[in-house]
Protein backbone atom coordinates (compact mmCIF):
# COMPACT_ATOMS: atom_id res chain seq x y z
CA UNK A 1 0.00 0.00 0.00
CA UNK A 2 2.85 2.39 0.80
CA UNK A 3 4.28 1.96 -2.73
CA UNK A 4 0.91 2.52 -4.35
CA UNK A 5 0.42 5.99 -2.84
CA UNK A 6 3.46 7.66 -4.50
CA UNK A 7 2.53 6.06 -7.81
CA UNK A 8 -1.03 7.33 -7.46
CA UNK A 9 0.19 10.85 -6.60
CA UNK A 10 2.58 10.81 -9.57
CA UNK A 11 -0.20 9.63 -11.87
CA UNK A 12 -2.47 12.45 -10.69
CA UNK A 13 0.27 15.03 -11.28
CA UNK A 14 1.00 13.73 -14.77
CA UNK A 15 -2.70 13.63 -15.67
CA UNK A 16 -3.18 17.20 -14.44
CA UNK A 17 -0.52 18.37 -16.91
CA UNK A 18 -2.04 16.71 -19.97
CA UNK A 19 -4.43 18.53 -22.27
CA UNK A 20 -7.77 16.76 -21.92
CA UNK A 21 -10.45 17.46 -24.54
CA UNK A 22 -14.06 17.74 -23.40
CA UNK A 23 -17.25 16.83 -25.23
CA UNK A 24 -15.54 15.18 -28.23
CA UNK A 25 -13.52 18.30 -29.03
CA UNK A 26 -10.74 18.09 -31.59
CA UNK A 27 -8.29 19.91 -29.36
CA UNK A 28 -7.38 20.95 -25.83
CA UNK A 29 -4.88 23.28 -24.18
CA UNK A 30 -3.55 22.78 -20.64
CA UNK A 31 -2.95 26.11 -18.90
CA UNK A 32 -0.47 24.67 -16.42
CA UNK A 33 1.85 22.73 -18.72
CA UNK A 34 1.10 24.84 -21.82
CA UNK A 35 0.76 21.65 -23.81
CA UNK A 36 -1.80 21.47 -26.59
CA UNK A 37 -3.30 18.39 -28.18
CA UNK A 38 -5.12 18.70 -31.46
CA UNK A 39 -6.55 16.28 -33.96
CA UNK A 40 -6.94 18.73 -36.85
CA UNK A 41 -5.17 21.84 -38.13
CA UNK A 42 -8.27 23.90 -37.32
CA UNK A 43 -8.18 22.67 -33.72
CA UNK A 44 -4.45 23.47 -33.56
CA UNK A 45 -5.15 27.03 -34.69
CA UNK A 46 -7.74 27.40 -31.93
CA UNK A 47 -5.36 26.03 -29.28
CA UNK A 48 -2.57 28.33 -30.51
CA UNK A 49 -5.03 31.17 -29.95
CA UNK A 50 -5.39 30.11 -26.31
CA UNK A 51 -1.61 29.90 -25.92
CA UNK A 52 -1.16 33.39 -27.39
CA UNK A 53 -3.83 34.74 -25.05
CA UNK A 54 -2.21 33.21 -21.97
CA UNK A 55 1.28 34.34 -22.94
CA UNK A 56 0.03 37.90 -23.46
CA UNK A 57 -1.37 37.94 -19.92
CA UNK A 58 -4.95 37.06 -20.90
CA UNK A 59 -5.51 39.93 -23.29
CA UNK A 60 -8.98 38.49 -23.94
CA UNK A 61 -9.98 39.64 -20.44
CA UNK A 62 -8.69 43.18 -20.95
CA UNK A 63 -11.06 46.13 -21.27
CA UNK A 64 -9.26 47.13 -24.49
CA UNK A 65 -9.97 43.80 -26.18
CA UNK A 66 -13.57 43.89 -24.94
CA UNK A 67 -14.13 47.36 -26.41
CA UNK A 68 -12.48 46.44 -29.71
CA UNK A 69 -14.57 43.25 -29.88
CA UNK A 70 -17.76 45.20 -29.19
CA UNK A 71 -16.95 47.69 -31.94
CA UNK A 72 -16.09 44.89 -34.39
CA UNK A 73 -19.38 43.12 -33.67
CA UNK A 74 -21.35 46.38 -33.85
CA UNK A 75 -19.85 47.27 -37.24
CA UNK A 76 -20.46 43.76 -38.57
CA UNK A 77 -24.08 43.79 -37.42
CA UNK A 78 -24.65 47.32 -38.75
CA UNK A 79 -23.10 46.61 -42.15
CA UNK A 80 -24.25 43.06 -42.77
CA UNK A 81 -26.96 42.22 -40.26
CA UNK A 82 -26.81 39.74 -37.43
CA UNK A 83 -27.44 36.76 -39.69
CA UNK A 84 -24.10 37.39 -41.41
CA UNK A 85 -21.99 37.23 -38.25
CA UNK A 86 -19.81 34.12 -38.09
CA UNK A 87 -21.93 31.39 -36.55
CA UNK A 88 -19.08 30.47 -34.23
CA UNK A 89 -19.13 33.86 -32.53
CA UNK A 90 -22.87 33.67 -32.02
CA UNK A 91 -22.63 30.13 -30.66
CA UNK A 92 -19.78 30.99 -28.27
CA UNK A 93 -21.61 34.11 -27.10
CA UNK A 94 -24.87 32.37 -26.31
CA UNK A 95 -23.66 29.01 -24.98
CA UNK A 96 -21.68 30.69 -22.20
CA UNK A 97 -21.96 29.55 -18.61
CA UNK A 98 -22.79 33.00 -17.28
CA UNK A 99 -19.24 34.29 -16.93
CA UNK A 100 -17.91 36.77 -19.46
CA UNK A 101 -14.21 35.82 -19.32
CA UNK A 102 -14.66 32.25 -20.65
CA UNK A 103 -16.70 33.62 -23.53
CA UNK A 104 -14.09 36.25 -24.43
CA UNK A 105 -11.33 33.67 -24.06
CA UNK A 106 -13.09 31.40 -26.55
CA UNK A 107 -13.86 34.25 -28.96
CA UNK A 108 -10.18 35.28 -28.86
CA UNK A 109 -9.10 31.76 -29.84
CA UNK A 110 -11.95 31.45 -32.36
CA UNK A 111 -10.95 34.66 -34.14
CA UNK A 112 -7.38 33.39 -34.47
CA UNK A 113 -8.72 30.09 -35.82
CA UNK A 114 -10.98 31.85 -38.34
CA UNK A 115 -8.07 34.02 -39.50
CA UNK A 116 -6.14 30.79 -40.15
CA UNK A 117 -3.31 32.27 -38.07
CA UNK A 118 -2.80 34.98 -40.69
CA UNK A 119 -2.83 38.61 -39.59
CA UNK A 120 -4.16 39.71 -43.00
CA UNK A 121 -7.30 37.62 -42.37
CA UNK A 122 -7.89 39.09 -38.90
CA UNK A 123 -10.23 42.08 -38.63
CA UNK A 124 -7.95 45.10 -38.64
CA UNK A 125 -9.28 46.45 -35.34
CA UNK A 126 -8.34 43.20 -33.56
CA UNK A 127 -4.88 42.50 -35.04
CA UNK A 128 -2.96 44.36 -32.34
CA UNK A 129 -4.17 41.93 -29.68
CA UNK A 130 -2.19 38.98 -31.12
CA UNK A 131 1.53 38.23 -31.03
CA UNK A 132 2.01 37.43 -34.70
CA UNK A 133 5.70 36.53 -34.30
CA UNK A 134 4.85 33.87 -31.71
CA UNK A 135 1.94 32.73 -33.88
CA UNK A 136 4.26 32.27 -36.85
CA UNK A 137 6.67 30.26 -34.70
CA UNK A 138 3.89 27.93 -33.52
CA UNK A 139 2.42 27.57 -36.99
CA UNK A 140 5.83 26.58 -38.40
CA UNK A 141 5.85 23.61 -35.99
CA UNK A 142 2.51 22.17 -37.12
CA UNK A 143 2.68 18.99 -39.15
CA UNK A 144 0.41 16.09 -40.03
CA UNK A 145 2.22 13.43 -37.96
CA UNK A 146 2.28 15.31 -34.66
CA UNK A 147 -0.69 15.90 -32.37
CA UNK A 148 0.91 17.26 -29.18
CA UNK A 149 2.66 20.64 -29.00
CA UNK A 150 4.37 22.50 -26.20
CA UNK A 151 3.32 26.13 -26.54
CA UNK A 152 6.20 27.87 -24.82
Amino acid sequence: MKKALPILVLAIIVLSLLPVPQDNQDGAYNLISQIAWCRTRTACLHEIGHALDQQAGWVSASPEFYKALQMYLYVEIYQQGITELPAGILEITYRGDGGSNPIKLEIYAYLFQQAQGNSANMPESLRKFYDWDAAERYLSELNQEQFVYWMN
